[in-house]
């Protein structure tokens, strides 16, 4: 409900006309202001922070902590509650771990094994293990 007026849980905002901040849906182990599809405040972009839970967590209390030119507008400046921010930041793990396994099935049965396996090696960043890797070395680097 805090984040519904700015942002879809889409896995990409293309198509989406109107929302004004980045997408949502996968969002959990990414790097800050990486979205090639949206134009992210200086701060994102020059950011080394990947989404975990705790980044997101004390994200939510505060957004412009972290990125002083955030465009980001939750109510009273961030959440002050934090089982709030623990749920959110829990669902948006989950919901980016389910919408890539959804992703990936779908890909599977519509495309053919040769164009999957190519896939996979030019994009190796995005499987699975890569996805733990990142958000392991990400809190420890914080």
């Amino acid at each position: 409900r805090y984040c519904a007026s700015c942002h879809s849980l889409e896995a990409s905002n293309q198509g989406v006309g109107s929302v004004m901040g980045p997408p949502l849906g996968m969002v959990y182990g990414k790097k800050a202001g990486s979205d090639k599809y949206f134009d992210y405040s200086e701060s994102y972009v020059r950011s080394q922070k990947y989404w975990t839970e705790r980044n997101l967590f004390r994200y939510l209390q505060n957004p412009k902590k972290d990125f002083p030119d955030s465009r980001c507008m939750i109510k009273n400046g961030g959440l002050s509650e934090e089982e709030e921010r623990a749920d959110i930041s829990k669902f948006l793990r989950l919901f980016t771990k389910n919408l890539r396994f959804y992703l990936n099935n779908k890909a599977k049965t519509t495309f053919d094994k040769e164009y999957m396996d190519g896939y996979k090696r030019a994009n190796s960043k995005a499987d699975e293990s890569s996805f733990r890797n990142i958000s392991r070395s990400s809190e420890k680097n914080q």
